[in-house]
């Protein structure tokens, strides 16, 4: 069972009242007794500090879901918003949870959005069955104190309107439960007493002198006192309350005090103030305590004497059951819910009466014995009371809901509906205009059906006598009319006009091809296309199609990969498909939820009408004792026909001279069919002949007279063969290949052959039933029966009007009509703003099915501008291998945003980063639960400007990670500009709140550790991984052509010129090598960074500048490349890195490489490298002369042997980390 729970009770007006408590406990109860059960928990955006507590609240449980539900900006409230707005709104928050596809929807509080934006609805919810927990109905039982106002007054009454249109109320008590079947007149069968209960921390227990202290002192207590926990509005009774305690005994009065808890607006203080007064009270008689937190109320309700509760009407009166289990002797009114609650009639009094008030009090606290017993009564009495209990009574109302879910008649309805059915008809030569043309009179049991067809005349004569024909204009035009729309649609072009149709008129799919890549390129190919091929390509399937499509060396490639076919699935109202095989291929391509709502039918064939076999065999001259072996359907590459003449020339029926192979069905490809003519004659096969296109007649002569069919399939993209079905209805023995369109029928109906089909395991199968009448005619009556029994017309037909009618009444067939239905509820809107507004709310929260999960991978600052950093590089080769090859299950989208816009989809920039041809505008993301955010690239700044809205996408369900490159403005700020330290701080301040981050290194990520150690927080910490960067250059030699021993040797560093690389100590180092008569150069290949100026003109008025001395700011990847394999080392001498990508890039070449003594580069170089320490220019001089006297000898350490990633590999251990850590968190 599915069951939405909306959880606004525990967000809005009442979130920190009894009824957000009630909500939240009811929760957290319902989850725990069942976790077999998917619970689907509707929270309101608006308030994003109670999101957080809920994601917090069912943490990782299996099958408990977050949904957020984002109201309109412009939304305020009842009382002080705009009626239109909300009106609207409700519509789409009701589309919002059908779209959730509930079995049943819990309502915590229906009374909510009067004064903020909470939305709550249950107008359109028809079909869904919905229970409410009621609280009480005291607004409507006591109008004058609640409903004078006439804003609250309507608001009110609508919400009881409402309230009626529930299929079950759960009330929280039975006086509850019996005012609203009175009061709303419903039959007792449609409402529940669950009952309460009471937090754990309410329970008996010692309050330690320190703390009794000091919470009398705060709160003026100084003597033993009568406890009031509650509100204070008018039927509370407190002016009652208070004229009772006054009219007490002096001697007992003075020895108490009343307390009375509750959060208290100074008005109303000074209110209860000078009525304590009137009735002759001192000031220290009466104890006004304000706001306590809970613990503090724990603990007054153990110091009490004995709690009072003189409402005059409840719901339940959970602080009397508060009291009650921590022990304290309880009174209370003789009304309303109460006396349940308190279980006992000598602790109740007459709450209209002071004297019956005060006269209980005086009891309570005088009679000792009295007051023990009550206080043994309360504990035994609040034990009956308890979430599991509530729980379960919740549960099993929920659970009888489901199960008497209506579902409707599925035979005739009175009068029949109008049905539109768009599809291919006789005379047009496709297989589906027979199928439909099988399957219309059938249907005609249910509808009044119109076909819609540009045909002058159609062929088949029922049709013709019984259905109108309208023009595919008419019915763009006028399709609105219909009831009931349903379009055949397979991969061929006779289906060209559907695409658009369906987008102006939705309606039901019959799926006939799963794959509809090819009408989709043929529509582009005669510019029928509303939208080009490539964006089509690039909606269905992402990046990576895109760019499998450009390197493709025909289109037909990506026609045979990719299935294009999202456009017609979301436009679709439901699918109908023939086989499981379609649901998979769904699952696979978009997502595993995708396709299980899809409605399977099976292919309807009729056999009945076949000739005689005797006068079909004479009709084609075959005699009685030979054997007719036939291929039936259209001939081409996927239907395996050559392979079929290879086995049919090898095998024994070739040879006897007494059997006959014939394909029967044209061919489609004119190539493949001469080159199959070709193989027919280079095999000498006189035997074999192909019909051509087959006339009805033709088809049925072949079918009556075959005694073995061969039907294969190459490359099934979840189409079912009708021809296949054809055969085993016409009591033929068949050889398939395996497929799951197959599955189903039971063995022995088919002869079934690896997918691959070898020649041999061909030409034996063939061989085998050659010679074994017996098996073919058991097969054939299997075939036979199973067809008959399960593929009959009419069978289908029942089978397809079901799925229409399931379609129609789904909640997704109800999306495209949301702005009909919005003017409906609200009326025409008078303000364009509000308009905006409710679209904004409306594209937020629906979204089309399928949708296959995105991976966001945020470029912002490289789709700004590409400076060339080490960073932009690693952001650059990382994200080509992302889209290439998405993690599974997954699409690849690039976004963007800056300090003062949100992500976007960053397709401009992608395109042109990927050379590909996307003719589509950069839109804002629409997130979905179960889509994860990757911040690959870095930009401090704008993810500081972002945190709200990644704050809000993790409260959608939208799970996030970044990647940490380094801590260096954080650990080394000498090193960056004034405020670097600052802003990167904030930068891991907002990152710290994502699900994981991922480091670039273990020195990293122990950095990163280190860090969150050093500065605790509330939240939840993220999960830690880390994965090295990669080095790829393409197309590039990567050789080693080191200088002669002849030649200077050569040294180079390579990275941006800033202080933390140290240049200086290398130049320095250098120059006391030049000095001491060493010939070296030094080649500093980096752009200029910052706080380097002074280094900047040393450098070009350097005497060896241009000699010795060499500074290459700008350099393509093709010229670093020269210099790696041209140099004699790399120097990495910088005292801070994330990685040191440099290090891999020269190990890439051969280039021996001297390095700083860092952790980091020793994780990344390990034994492959010499490793210098100090900051002295002599230590490192020393160093390289040292190392050059071992390259001399031969024994330098060399990066031979050195593993390191290419970029595919880095992109791949990535994707692997990101799993890790995030799966667990889904």
């Amino acid at each position: 069972m599915r069951v939405a729970v909306d959880l606004q009770g525990a967000q809005a007006a009442n979130g920190r009242r009894g009824i957000g408590a009630y909500a939240r406990a009811i929760v957290q109860h319902l989850v725990a007794l069942a976790p077999e059960h998917e619970w689907a928990l509707v929270v309101n955006g608006a308030f994003p500090e109670s999101v957080d507590e809920f994601i917090a609240l069912v943490g990782d449980r299996p099958g408990v879901t977050v949904h957020l539900f984002q109201p309109p900006d412009l939304l305020r409230g009842s009382l002080i918003g705009d009626a239109w707005l909300r009106h609207a709104t409700e519509v789409v928050y009701e589309q919002f949870v059908a779209d959730l596809r509930p079995d049943v929807v819990l309502i915590t509080s229906l009374f909510e959005g009067l004064a903020d934006p909470a939305v709550v609805s249950i107008r359109a919810l028809e079909g869904i069955p919905t229970a409410v927990i009621l609280y009480d109905l005291i607004p409507l039982v006591r109008p004058e104190s609640y409903l004078a106002d006439h804003r609250v007054r309507a608001w009110y009454h609508e919400r009881i309107g409402q309230l009626r249109r529930a299929d079950h109320l759960l009330a929280i008590s039975e006086a509850s439960r019996v005012e609203a079947i009175e009061r709303l007149d419903l039959h007792p069968g449609r409402a529940t007493n669950v009952s309460a209960a009471v937090d754990a921390v309410f329970r008996p227990g010692d309050v330690d002198d320190v703390t009794s202290r000091a919470l009398r002192s705060r709160l003026g207590i100084d003597r033993p006192f009568v406890l009031y926990n509650g509100g204070i509005d008018a039927r509370k009774n407190i002016d009652r309350l208070i004229d009772a305690f006054a009219a007490l005994p002096p001697a007992v009065r003075d020895e108490h005090q009343l307390v009375i808890v509750c959060a208290v607006e100074p008005d109303a203080r000074r209110s209860l103030e000078a009525r304590a007064s009137d009735a002759g009270l001192s000031a220290r008689d009466l104890v006004l305590t304000g706001y306590v937190t809970t613990s503090e109320l724990v603990d007054l309700c153990r110091l009490a004497t004995a709690s009072v509760f003189p409402s005059l009407h409840e719901g339940f009166g959970l602080p009397a059951l508060e009291a009650m289990a921590c022990g304290r002797a309880v009174i209370a009114s003789d009304c309303s819910s109460l006396p349940e609650v308190i279980g006992r009639d000598d602790a109740l009094f007459d709450p209209t009466s002071v004297e019956s008030i005060s006269a209980a009090i005086e009891r309570v606290l005088v009679d000792h014995e009295f007051r023990r017993d009550l206080e043994e009564h309360a504990l035994a009495r609040s034990a009956r009371f308890s979430w599991g209990r509530t729980a379960a009574a919740v549960l099993e109302q929920l659970s009888a809901l489901a199960g008497a879910r209506d579902v409707g008649d599925p035979r005739v309805a009175s009068p029949r509906p109008a049905l539109a059915v768009v599809s291919p008809l006789p005379p047009e030569a496709s297989g589906i205009s027979d199928y439909t043309a099988m399957l219309l009179p059938h249907l005609a049991t249910w509808y009044e059906i119109d076909v819609v067809t540009d045909l002058p005349e159609i062929a088949d004569p029922w049709i013709a006598a019984n259905c109108r024909r309208r023009t595919t204009a008419w019915f763009r035009s006028n399709g609105h009319r219909y009831d009931r729309v349903l379009y055949q649609i397979g991969n061929s072009a006779f289906h060209t006009e559907m695409f658009d149709l369906i987008a102006d008129v939705p309606g039901v799919v019959t799926l006939h091809d799963f794959a509809v890549s090819g009408i989709m390129s043929y529509r582009d190919g005669i510019g029928r296309a509303s939208r080009p091929w490539e964006a089509e390509v690039y909606h269905s399937h992402g990046y990576g199609a895109l760019i499998a499509d450009r390197d493709a060396t025909d289109r037909s490639d990506t026609v045979w990969t990719y299935p294009v076919n999202l456009s017609l699935l979301q436009s679709a109202t439901g699918v109908i498909v023939h086989s499981r095989a379609a649901r998979h291929l769904a699952a696979s391509w978009y997502g595993a939820a995708d396709g299980d709502d899809w409605h399977l039918a099976p292919m309807p064939r009729d056999t009945a009408g076949l000739p005689d076999r005797s006068e079909a065999r004479q009709t084609l001259g075959i005699a009685h004792d030979e054997l007719l072996v036939c291929a039936f359907g259209i001939i081409g590459p996927t239907k395996l026909n050559d392979r079929l003449v290879d086995a049919w020339a090898a095998s024994e029926c070739h040879r006897s001279q007494r059997s006959r192979l014939v394909f029967v069905g044209e061919a489609h490809d004119e190539g493949f069919e001469t080159r199959l003519r070709d193989r027919i004659r280079y095999h000498e096969l006189g035997d074999v002949t192909l019909t051509g296109r087959a006339a009805a007649e033709v088809y049925a002569l072949h079918l009556a007279a075959a005694d073995i069919a061969v039907q294969l399939r190459a490359r099934s993209r979840g189409e079912t063969s009708a021809s296949a079905f054809d055969c085993l209805g016409a009591g033929v023995a068949t050889i398939v290949n395996e497929s799951e369109a197959f599955s189903e029928l039971p063995d022995g109906a088919l002869l079934v052959l690896d997918a691959e089909v070898a020649v041999e395991a061909l030409t034996d199968a063939i061989n085998s039933l050659a010679t074994d009448g017996e098996r073919r005619a058991l097969m054939g009556a299997a075939g036979r029966r199973y067809v008959r029994l399960h593929h009959r017309p009419s069978v289908s037909a029942a089978a397809i009007h079901a799925a229409i009618e399931a379609s129609w009444s789904a909640p997704s067939h109800r999306r495209p009509t949301i702005g009909a239905r919005i003017v409906e509820r609200a009326g025409r809107p008078q303000r364009s703003d509000m308009v905006r507004s409710a679209a904004s709310s409306a594209m937020h929260n629906l979204r089309v099915r399928p949708r296959q999960p995105h991976l966001y991978v945020d470029v912002s600052e490289l789709a700004r501008h590409d400076a060339g950093t080490g960073i932009q590089r690693v952001t650059r080769n990382l994200l080509r291998w992302l889209v290439t090859a998405p993690p599974a299950g997954y699409r690849v989208e690039p976004v963007a945003a800056t300090e003062t816009t949100g992500y976007a989809a960053a397709r401009s920039f992608t395109a042109s980063l990927l050379d590909l041809r996307l003719p589509l505008a950069d839109e804002d993301i629409d997130p979905a639960p179960g889509d994860i955010f990757l911040g690959l690239d870095l930009q401090p700044t704008v993810v500081r400007a972002q945190r709200d809205r990644l704050r809000q996408l993790r409260r959608h369900g939208v799970q996030t990670a970044f990647v940490v490159y380094d801590l260096l403005p954080i650990l080394a700020p000498e090193h960056f500009y004034p405020g670097a330290k600052s802003l990167h701080t904030e930068w891991m301040q907002t990152v710290r709140e994502a699900d994981g981050l991922i480091a670039i290194s273990q020195s990293v990520r122990d950095e990163v550790q280190g860090w969150l150690d050093a500065n605790p927080s509330n939240e939840r910490p993220p999960l830690l991984g880390w994965f090295h960067l990669g080095a790829d250059l393409d197309g590039i030699e990567t050789h080693h052509d080191p200088v002669d021993d002849d030649h200077p040797a050569r040294m180079l560093m390579v990275g941006t010129i800033e202080p933390r690389k140290r240049h200086a100590q290398v130049l320095d180092a250098m120059e006391r090598l030049w000095v001491a008569g060493i010939d070296a150069e030094l080649v500093i290949a980096g752009r200029h960074g910052w706080m380097m100026e002074e280094f900047i003109q040393r450098m070009q008025r350097h005497p060896e500048h241009g000699r010795r001395l060499h500074w290459l700011p700008e350099l393509s990847d093709d010229e670093l490349a020269h210099w790696y394999r041209s140099s004699s080392a790399l120097i990495a001498a910088s005292t801070g890195e994330g990685f040191g990508l440099p290090i891999i890039e020269a190990a890439h070449f051969g280039l021996p490489i001297i390095a700083r003594d860092l952790p980091v580069f020793r994780e990344v170089a390990g034994d492959h490298a010499t490793y210098f320490e100090g900051d002295s220019p002599e230590a490192l001089s020393g160093c390289i002369i040292d190392w050059l006297e071992l390259r001399r000898i031969g024994s330098a350490p060399t990066p031979a042997g050195l593993s390191w990633n290419t970029w595919r590999e880095s992109a791949e251990q990535l994707r692997d980390e990101l799993w890790r850590l995030l799966r667990p968190r889904q």
